[in-house]
């Protein structure tokens, strides 16, 4: 019971003390669980495009380290909708979110090949290995700078300039010397992740071509040909 006493201008409640302040997380209580077996080296698996790494609601015992290939990452609403929140390329890792199950699936646009490491080693692996500190500290900062950009792309920008802000992101991370942008996913892919239909992504990137903004060798190859005004679409991200 809690003892009250009552004072002429206040309350004072004597709480019991606490009978065990070592609470751990949902996701340590269930990686205590898991077995010593899970504690491995990193394993390396192939994909093939359309195949899915990981689904979302799976148990998160591995995080994934993108060794070639791109992966999108999604969630199917209840009505049936598809929302992509990421595109994830080389270099860069899935599934270190800090949840005990996966909040996403990780689903492979190219063909992929992952570096599967076990959660459970993660710490010890930190510790001893600086190179893979690093990979980790670097792959979490920037999955939430993406995240703080894609709620303002999402949130305050109109159609045209969530398209310029998506080509410009996507070229400063993956164009070749001569400026050619290669875009793996489909249109479809790209509506679900700003969140416009197939023919408004479609009509808004032939009004940057006809702008003069972009070139395009194929619908899937684009070169960015004025930065600095295209930027000037995407300037509110």
């Amino acid at each position: 019971m809690y003892a009250i006493t009552e004072h002429s201008h206040c309350r004072a409640v004597s709480i019991p003390p606490v009978a065990n302040l070592n609470v751990t997380s949902r996701r340590e209580a269930t990686i205590a669980r898991w077995p010593q077996s899970e504690i491995r080296p990193p394993r390396e698996l192939a994909f093939a495009a359309g195949q899915t790494v990981f689904y979302d609601g799976d148990e998160a015992r591995f995080f994934f380290e993108i060794v070639t290939g791109t992966l999108r990452c999604c969630r199917i609403t209840r009505g049936g909708r598809r929302q992509i929140y990421r595109f994830a390329g080389a270099g860069e890792m899935l599934g270190l979110g800090g949840e005990h199950l996966h909040r996403y699936s990780a689903e492979a646009v190219t063909e992929v090949v992952v570096r599967r490491h076990p959660l459970l080693s993660l710490n010890a692996a930190m510790a001893t290995d600086h190179q893979l500190r690093e990979r980790v500290l670097l792959s979490l900062r920037d999955e939430l700078t993406a995240v703080c950009a894609q709620m303002t792309r999402l949130g305050q920008l109109n159609a045209t300039e969530k398209v310029a802000s998506f080509l410009i992101d996507l070229s400063e991370r993956n164009s070749d010397p001569d400026g050619w942008l290669y875009l793996p996913m489909t249109r479809s892919d790209i509506g679900d992740y700003l969140g416009l239909t197939i023919e408004t992504v479609s009509r808004r990137i032939n009004e940057l071509k006809r702008l003069r903004l972009i070139e395009m060798k194929t619908p899937n190859e684009i070169r960015i040909a004025a930065h600095d005004q295209l930027a000037e679409f995407a300037e509110a991200a």
